[in-house]
Protein backbone atom coordinates (compact mmCIF):
# COMPACT_ATOMS: atom_id res chain seq x y z
CA UNK A 1 0.00 0.00 0.00
CA UNK A 2 1.35 3.39 -1.22
CA UNK A 3 1.37 6.46 1.15
CA UNK A 4 2.04 10.01 0.19
CA UNK A 5 5.86 9.53 1.55
CA UNK A 6 6.12 7.23 -1.45
CA UNK A 7 5.59 10.25 -3.57
CA UNK A 8 7.51 13.15 -1.88
CA UNK A 9 10.65 13.08 -3.90
CA UNK A 10 13.31 15.71 -4.90
CA UNK A 11 12.62 15.85 -8.46
CA UNK A 12 8.39 16.93 -7.51
CA UNK A 13 9.60 19.23 -5.13
CA UNK A 14 8.74 22.30 -7.10
CA UNK A 15 5.35 20.55 -8.44
CA UNK A 16 4.64 19.51 -4.93
CA UNK A 17 5.65 23.47 -3.33
CA UNK A 18 2.31 24.58 -5.73
CA UNK A 19 0.25 21.81 -4.70
CA UNK A 20 1.24 20.00 -1.02
CA UNK A 21 -2.07 17.60 -1.93
CA UNK A 22 -0.29 16.07 -5.33
CA UNK A 23 1.76 12.62 -3.44
CA UNK A 24 -1.93 11.88 -1.18
CA UNK A 25 -3.37 12.08 -4.77
CA UNK A 26 -0.87 9.81 -6.46
CA UNK A 27 -1.12 7.60 -3.42
CA UNK A 28 -4.76 7.20 -3.49
CA UNK A 29 -4.74 6.85 -7.95
CA UNK A 30 -1.66 3.70 -7.69
CA UNK A 31 -3.67 2.39 -4.79
CA UNK A 32 -6.99 1.84 -7.07
CA UNK A 33 -5.22 1.14 -10.40
CA UNK A 34 -1.97 0.51 -10.43
CA UNK A 35 1.34 2.54 -11.53
CA UNK A 36 1.11 3.88 -15.38
CA UNK A 37 3.78 2.13 -17.62
CA UNK A 38 6.71 4.36 -18.61
CA UNK A 39 5.89 6.56 -22.25
CA UNK A 40 8.46 5.43 -24.44
CA UNK A 41 10.93 8.48 -23.96
CA UNK A 42 10.75 7.76 -20.60
CA UNK A 43 12.30 4.18 -20.99
CA UNK A 44 14.59 5.99 -23.66
CA UNK A 45 16.22 7.92 -20.63
CA UNK A 46 16.56 4.92 -18.46
CA UNK A 47 18.25 2.92 -20.53
CA UNK A 48 20.90 5.89 -21.51
CA UNK A 49 21.24 6.63 -17.51
CA UNK A 50 21.90 2.96 -16.96
CA UNK A 51 24.70 2.70 -20.45
CA UNK A 52 25.99 6.12 -19.10
CA UNK A 53 26.19 4.88 -15.36
CA UNK A 54 28.01 1.63 -16.32
CA UNK A 55 30.52 2.81 -18.64
CA UNK A 56 31.47 5.41 -16.18
CA UNK A 57 32.14 2.53 -13.31
CA UNK A 58 33.86 1.01 -16.11
CA UNK A 59 36.39 3.40 -16.31
CA UNK A 60 36.49 4.36 -12.39
CA UNK A 61 37.23 0.41 -11.54
CA UNK A 62 40.19 0.42 -14.82
CA UNK A 63 41.84 2.80 -12.68
CA UNK A 64 42.28 0.71 -9.89
CA UNK A 65 45.61 -1.09 -9.10
CA UNK A 66 45.85 -4.02 -11.53
CA UNK A 67 42.86 -2.39 -13.76
CA UNK A 68 43.37 -2.16 -17.38
CA UNK A 69 43.17 1.36 -17.41
CA UNK A 70 40.67 2.31 -19.90
CA UNK A 71 41.20 5.83 -21.93
CA UNK A 72 37.62 7.81 -22.34
CA UNK A 73 37.55 7.23 -25.94
CA UNK A 74 37.58 3.63 -25.51
CA UNK A 75 34.81 3.99 -22.84
CA UNK A 76 32.61 6.39 -24.81
CA UNK A 77 33.27 4.04 -28.08
CA UNK A 78 32.25 1.48 -25.96
CA UNK A 79 28.70 2.87 -24.79
CA UNK A 80 27.81 4.16 -28.06
CA UNK A 81 28.26 0.92 -29.11
CA UNK A 82 26.03 -0.52 -26.21
CA UNK A 83 23.36 2.09 -27.18
CA UNK A 84 23.00 0.66 -30.74
CA UNK A 85 22.90 -2.33 -29.44
CA UNK A 86 20.22 -1.75 -26.82
CA UNK A 87 17.81 -0.29 -29.92
CA UNK A 88 18.51 3.13 -29.47
CA UNK A 89 18.44 5.66 -32.41
CA UNK A 90 21.83 7.30 -33.23
CA UNK A 91 20.30 10.86 -31.59
CA UNK A 92 20.11 8.31 -28.26
CA UNK A 93 23.54 7.59 -28.63
CA UNK A 94 24.77 10.86 -29.08
CA UNK A 95 23.16 11.43 -26.53
CA UNK A 96 24.79 8.85 -24.30
CA UNK A 97 28.21 10.15 -26.10
CA UNK A 98 27.99 14.01 -25.00
CA UNK A 99 27.17 12.91 -21.00
CA UNK A 100 29.94 10.74 -21.30
CA UNK A 101 32.31 13.31 -22.52
CA UNK A 102 30.86 15.97 -20.44
CA UNK A 103 31.71 13.41 -17.29
CA UNK A 104 35.93 13.01 -18.85
CA UNK A 105 35.84 16.82 -18.62
CA UNK A 106 34.57 17.80 -15.64
CA UNK A 107 36.71 14.89 -14.06
CA UNK A 108 39.57 16.35 -15.76
CA UNK A 109 38.83 20.19 -14.92
CA UNK A 110 38.50 19.36 -11.11
CA UNK A 111 41.10 16.92 -11.17
CA UNK A 112 38.56 14.14 -9.36
CA UNK A 113 40.57 10.78 -8.39
CA UNK A 114 38.87 7.89 -9.74
CA UNK A 115 37.65 7.05 -5.77
CA UNK A 116 35.85 9.76 -5.46
CA UNK A 117 33.23 9.43 -8.83
CA UNK A 118 30.53 8.24 -7.44
CA UNK A 119 28.06 6.68 -9.95
CA UNK A 120 24.02 6.20 -9.00
CA UNK A 121 25.06 7.46 -5.68
CA UNK A 122 22.41 7.08 -2.78
CA UNK A 123 21.49 10.48 -1.25
CA UNK A 124 20.09 10.00 2.35
CA UNK A 125 17.67 12.69 2.79
CA UNK A 126 15.85 11.84 6.30
CA UNK A 127 16.85 15.75 7.80
CA UNK A 128 14.97 16.75 4.65
CA UNK A 129 11.91 14.95 5.96
CA UNK A 130 12.16 12.20 2.75
CA UNK A 131 13.27 8.90 1.87
CA UNK A 132 16.22 9.99 -0.58
CA UNK A 133 17.00 9.73 -3.99
CA UNK A 134 19.70 9.09 -6.22
CA UNK A 135 22.10 11.50 -7.91
CA UNK A 136 22.89 10.60 -11.16
CA UNK A 137 26.59 11.49 -11.05
CA UNK A 138 29.03 12.87 -8.05
CA UNK A 139 32.27 14.01 -8.07
CA UNK A 140 34.02 15.12 -4.90
CA UNK A 141 36.84 17.25 -3.91
CA UNK A 142 37.29 16.18 -0.33
CA UNK A 143 36.36 18.29 2.32
CA UNK A 144 36.64 21.49 -0.81
CA UNK A 145 33.86 20.67 -3.19
CA UNK A 146 31.50 18.25 -4.27
CA UNK A 147 30.09 18.54 -7.76
CA UNK A 148 26.10 16.86 -8.48
CA UNK A 149 25.33 15.96 -12.27
CA UNK A 150 22.22 15.45 -13.38
CA UNK A 151 21.78 13.95 -17.11
CA UNK A 152 18.37 15.04 -18.59
CA UNK A 153 18.01 12.74 -21.76
CA UNK A 154 14.39 13.14 -22.79
CA UNK A 155 12.87 15.46 -24.71
CA UNK A 156 12.22 18.25 -21.89
CA UNK A 157 12.83 21.78 -22.13
CA UNK A 158 16.04 23.73 -20.86
CA UNK A 159 16.96 23.15 -17.08
CA UNK A 160 18.36 26.00 -15.16
CA UNK A 161 20.53 24.10 -12.38
CA UNK A 162 20.68 27.21 -10.30
CA UNK A 163 16.73 26.93 -9.76
CA UNK A 164 16.63 23.03 -9.97
CA UNK A 165 14.76 22.19 -6.36
CA UNK A 166 16.22 18.48 -6.92
CA UNK A 167 19.33 19.26 -7.35
CA UNK A 168 19.26 21.68 -4.28
CA UNK A 169 17.90 19.06 -2.32
CA UNK A 170 20.78 16.87 -3.27
CA UNK A 171 23.42 19.96 -2.74
CA UNK A 172 22.11 19.94 1.40
CA UNK A 173 22.46 15.99 1.46
CA UNK A 174 26.20 15.51 -0.49
CA UNK A 175 27.35 18.95 1.69
CA UNK A 176 26.86 17.30 5.28
CA UNK A 177 27.86 13.65 3.64
CA UNK A 178 30.51 14.89 2.46
CA UNK A 179 31.52 17.56 4.56
CA UNK A 180 31.98 20.60 2.12
CA UNK A 181 30.55 23.73 2.57
CA UNK A 182 30.09 24.64 -1.53
CA UNK A 183 28.17 22.61 -3.51
CA UNK A 184 28.75 22.45 -7.45
CA UNK A 185 25.57 21.14 -9.58
CA UNK A 186 24.91 21.01 -13.32
CA UNK A 187 22.32 19.89 -15.37
CA UNK A 188 23.00 18.18 -18.90
CA UNK A 189 20.30 18.42 -21.50
CA UNK A 190 22.18 17.07 -24.71
CA UNK A 191 18.57 17.76 -26.93
CA UNK A 192 18.10 21.98 -25.60
CA UNK A 193 20.28 24.11 -28.11
CA UNK A 194 23.68 24.34 -27.68
CA UNK A 195 23.92 26.95 -25.33
CA UNK A 196 21.33 25.40 -22.97
CA UNK A 197 22.68 22.35 -22.91
CA UNK A 198 24.74 22.24 -20.09
CA UNK A 199 23.74 24.89 -17.04
CA UNK A 200 25.63 25.17 -13.29
CA UNK A 201 24.80 26.88 -10.07
CA UNK A 202 27.25 26.97 -7.40
CA UNK A 203 25.90 27.07 -3.66
CA UNK A 204 27.87 28.09 -0.58
CA UNK A 205 26.47 27.21 3.16
CA UNK A 206 24.17 30.19 3.45
CA UNK A 207 22.37 28.93 0.25
CA UNK A 208 22.08 25.55 0.89
CA UNK A 209 20.77 26.47 5.01
CA UNK A 210 17.95 28.12 3.06
CA UNK A 211 17.09 25.72 0.77
CA UNK A 212 17.35 23.11 3.34
CA UNK A 213 14.57 25.48 4.81
CA UNK A 214 12.43 25.36 2.03
CA UNK A 215 12.94 22.19 1.27
CA UNK A 216 11.42 20.77 4.97
CA UNK A 217 8.59 23.05 4.64
CA UNK A 218 7.76 22.08 1.55
CA UNK A 219 7.50 18.59 3.14
CA UNK A 220 5.71 19.38 5.86
CA UNK A 221 3.08 21.41 4.68
CA UNK A 222 2.62 17.71 1.83
CA UNK A 223 2.77 15.82 4.84
CA UNK A 224 0.13 17.88 7.17
CA UNK A 225 -3.07 15.65 7.75
CA UNK A 226 -5.54 17.67 4.97
CA UNK A 227 -2.87 18.71 2.12
CA UNK A 228 -4.24 21.60 0.04
CA UNK A 229 -5.12 20.55 -3.72
CA UNK A 230 -4.15 23.28 -5.89
CA UNK A 231 -4.08 22.29 -9.72
CA UNK A 232 -2.12 24.52 -12.19
CA UNK A 233 -0.59 23.03 -15.13
CA UNK A 234 2.97 23.32 -14.17
CA UNK A 235 2.54 21.28 -10.88
CA UNK A 236 0.12 18.70 -12.59
CA UNK A 237 1.93 17.93 -15.90
CA UNK A 238 3.81 14.50 -14.63
CA UNK A 239 0.87 14.33 -11.83
CA UNK A 240 -0.20 10.41 -11.92
CA UNK A 241 -3.40 11.45 -10.44
CA UNK A 242 -4.48 14.15 -13.07
CA UNK A 243 -6.77 12.72 -14.99
CA UNK A 244 -8.89 11.29 -11.54
CA UNK A 245 -8.17 14.90 -9.67
CA UNK A 246 -11.43 16.46 -8.17
CA UNK A 247 -9.64 19.83 -7.98
CA UNK A 248 -8.26 19.56 -11.86
CA UNK A 249 -11.89 19.34 -12.53
CA UNK A 250 -13.42 21.76 -10.66
CA UNK A 251 -10.33 24.13 -11.27
CA UNK A 252 -11.09 23.70 -15.03
CA UNK A 253 -15.01 24.39 -15.03
CA UNK A 254 -14.27 27.58 -12.42
CA UNK A 255 -12.11 28.61 -15.66
CA UNK A 256 -14.68 28.15 -18.12
CA UNK A 257 -17.14 29.92 -16.51
CA UNK A 258 -15.27 32.67 -15.77
CA UNK A 259 -14.08 32.83 -19.59
CA UNK A 260 -17.77 32.79 -20.65
CA UNK A 261 -18.91 35.51 -17.98
CA UNK A 262 -15.71 37.82 -18.76
CA UNK A 263 -14.83 37.22 -22.12
CA UNK A 264 -11.34 37.46 -23.53
CA UNK A 265 -8.88 38.02 -21.01
CA UNK A 266 -8.16 41.81 -20.36
CA UNK A 267 -4.66 41.23 -18.31
CA UNK A 268 -1.40 39.16 -18.51
CA UNK A 269 -2.20 37.60 -15.26
CA UNK A 270 -5.55 36.67 -16.82
CA UNK A 271 -4.22 35.31 -20.29
CA UNK A 272 -1.54 33.12 -18.15
CA UNK A 273 -4.43 31.93 -15.91
CA UNK A 274 -6.54 31.21 -19.41
CA UNK A 275 -4.02 29.68 -21.71
CA UNK A 276 -2.66 27.45 -18.41
CA UNK A 277 -5.90 25.92 -17.63
CA UNK A 278 -6.45 25.54 -21.50
CA UNK A 279 -2.74 23.35 -21.12
CA UNK A 280 -4.04 21.29 -18.10
CA UNK A 281 -7.33 20.30 -19.86
CA UNK A 282 -5.21 18.94 -22.62
CA UNK A 283 -3.10 17.07 -20.29
CA UNK A 284 -6.47 16.00 -18.31
CA UNK A 285 -8.00 14.91 -22.05
CA UNK A 286 -4.88 12.99 -22.95
CA UNK A 287 -4.59 11.08 -19.87
CA UNK A 288 -8.93 10.02 -20.36
CA UNK A 289 -7.55 9.06 -24.55
CA UNK A 290 -4.54 6.61 -22.73
CA UNK A 291 -7.32 5.25 -20.27
CA UNK A 292 -9.82 4.41 -23.31
CA UNK A 293 -7.07 3.37 -25.53
CA UNK A 294 -5.64 0.72 -22.59
CA UNK A 295 -9.33 0.02 -22.36
CA UNK A 296 -10.44 -1.04 -26.07
CA UNK A 297 -6.67 -2.76 -26.42
CA UNK A 298 -7.74 -5.12 -23.68
CA UNK A 299 -10.69 -5.97 -24.96
CA UNK A 300 -13.12 -3.09 -23.86
CA UNK A 301 -15.62 -1.58 -25.59
CA UNK A 302 -16.56 2.46 -26.04
CA UNK A 303 -19.70 3.19 -27.90
CA UNK A 304 -18.70 5.32 -30.71
CA UNK A 305 -14.83 4.67 -30.77
CA UNK A 306 -12.86 2.01 -31.72
CA UNK A 307 -8.74 1.58 -32.53
CA UNK A 308 -7.07 2.84 -35.26
CA UNK A 309 -3.66 1.45 -36.71
CA UNK A 310 -0.29 3.19 -35.80
CA UNK A 311 1.06 5.15 -38.18
CA UNK A 312 4.79 4.62 -39.36
CA UNK A 313 7.01 8.09 -38.57
CA UNK A 314 10.49 8.92 -40.13
CA UNK A 315 12.98 11.11 -38.20
CA UNK A 316 16.26 12.29 -38.31
CA UNK A 317 18.40 11.37 -35.49
CA UNK A 318 21.78 13.26 -34.22
CA UNK A 319 20.56 16.34 -36.24
CA UNK A 320 24.05 18.04 -36.37
CA UNK A 321 26.19 15.16 -37.54
CA UNK A 322 23.28 14.26 -40.30
CA UNK A 323 23.05 18.25 -41.33
CA UNK A 324 27.37 17.85 -41.80
CA UNK A 325 26.91 15.07 -43.87
CA UNK A 326 24.17 16.86 -45.99
CA UNK A 327 26.88 20.03 -46.37
CA UNK A 328 29.45 17.86 -47.47
CA UNK A 329 27.79 16.53 -49.86
CA UNK A 330 26.99 19.79 -51.40
CA UNK A 331 23.16 19.36 -50.43
CA UNK A 332 22.38 22.80 -48.51
CA UNK A 333 18.38 22.91 -49.34
CA UNK A 334 18.37 18.94 -48.17
CA UNK A 335 20.80 19.92 -45.20
CA UNK A 336 17.85 22.45 -43.67
CA UNK A 337 15.29 20.18 -44.47
CA UNK A 338 17.04 17.49 -42.07
CA UNK A 339 17.82 20.08 -39.59
CA UNK A 340 13.62 20.28 -38.90
CA UNK A 341 14.36 16.35 -37.73
CA UNK A 342 12.07 15.64 -40.78
CA UNK A 343 12.87 12.97 -42.91
CA UNK A 344 9.37 12.68 -45.29
CA UNK A 345 10.48 15.60 -47.88
CA UNK A 346 14.29 14.41 -48.16
CA UNK A 347 15.61 13.43 -52.11
CA UNK A 348 16.40 9.75 -52.73
CA UNK A 349 19.90 11.18 -52.74
CA UNK A 350 19.87 12.95 -49.63
CA UNK A 351 18.45 10.24 -48.40
CA UNK A 352 21.35 8.18 -48.85
CA UNK A 353 23.54 10.04 -48.22
CA UNK A 354 21.75 10.06 -44.45
CA UNK A 355 20.82 6.79 -44.31
CA UNK A 356 22.06 5.98 -40.83
CA UNK A 357 20.64 8.64 -38.97
CA UNK A 358 17.07 8.13 -40.78
CA UNK A 359 15.20 6.24 -37.85
CA UNK A 360 11.53 4.82 -38.44
CA UNK A 361 9.02 4.15 -35.56
CA UNK A 362 5.31 3.63 -35.48
CA UNK A 363 3.07 4.94 -33.03
CA UNK A 364 0.67 4.06 -30.97
CA UNK A 365 -2.83 2.83 -32.27
CA UNK A 366 -5.40 6.04 -32.36
CA UNK A 367 -8.55 6.50 -31.59
CA UNK A 368 -11.24 6.93 -34.25
CA UNK A 369 -14.85 7.55 -34.59
CA UNK A 370 -16.54 4.28 -35.37
CA UNK A 371 -20.17 4.14 -37.15
CA UNK A 372 -21.20 0.77 -34.89
CA UNK A 373 -23.13 1.90 -31.80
Amino acid sequence: MKTAADFIRPSSLAAIAQCPGRPTMEAAVVNLEGDQPDSPEASMGHRGHEIIGRNIECWRLSQEPGGLGKGWDDIIAQAADEATAAGMSSWDAWCVRFCLEFARDAIQKYGIEADNVLVEHRMGMADLGMAGGTADLILVVPFKLVIVIDWKLGYVEQQEAADNDQLQAYGVSASEEFKTKAVLVYVVTPRAEKEYRVTAGKFDAKALEESACWTRAVVARAQSPNPELAPDYSACVYCRAVRQCPAVKEHLVNTQEALAVLGTPATPEAWGDAIGAAKLAEKWGEGWKEAGKAHLMSGGQANGFKLGAGRSIESVANVPEAVAKLREAGMEAEALEAASISAGKLTPAARAVIESYITTKTSAPSLVASKRA
